[in-house]
């Protein structure tokens, strides 16, 4: 679910979820997808909401790439808490993103936004050192698009 329909359409996406937990209450992507609908209506309390019902959840069952699913909740966790000027939770969140079983490309998004909070903490020692870790998990494809 990407954040580019309008609000009507996300509160009939966020409505259809609903009712798909009453369904699958176990089932992580419903709530995850819920809350990429709550972020399309700039519902960031929502959104922390869902994610935490995501995160809460028994995985009980085989998930494939589980790892992969948390690291992104966790990612949109945080953006959630940034986008409501709640850094130290953001930090907190994207320092959950799991490093060595997820892509370059999420990992370069969990330095980025860390940069991105520092920044805002003015802690710009350690901002340019995390957007600096994200530059170079990301310049071999950034030159490849280039070139």
């Amino acid at each position: 679910m990407k954040n580019n329909g309008n609000a009507l359409s996300f509160r009939k996406i966020r409505s259809c979820y609903d009712e798909a937990i009453k369904i699958f209450p176990e089932y992580i992507a419903v709530y995850t997808n819920k809350g990429s609908a709550l972020f399309g209506l700039n519902d960031f309390t929502a959104v922390v909401k869902c994610y935490n019902e995501a995160l809460n959840l028994r995985f009980n069952r085989e998930i494939e790439n589980l790892p992969l699913v948390i690291s992104t909740t966790y990612l949109h966790r945080g953006l959630a808490n940034y986008n409501q000027g709640y850094l130290t939770k953001a930090l907190d969140d994207f320092s959950k993103i799991y490093d060595s079983e997820t892509s370059p490309e999420l990992k370069a998004r969990k330095y980025l936004n860390m940069g991105l909070c520092y920044h805002k903490m003015n802690l710009f020692d350690k901002a340019l050192n995390s957007t600096s870790k994200s530059f170079h998990l990301t310049k071999n494809r950034l030159l490849t698009m280039i070139c």
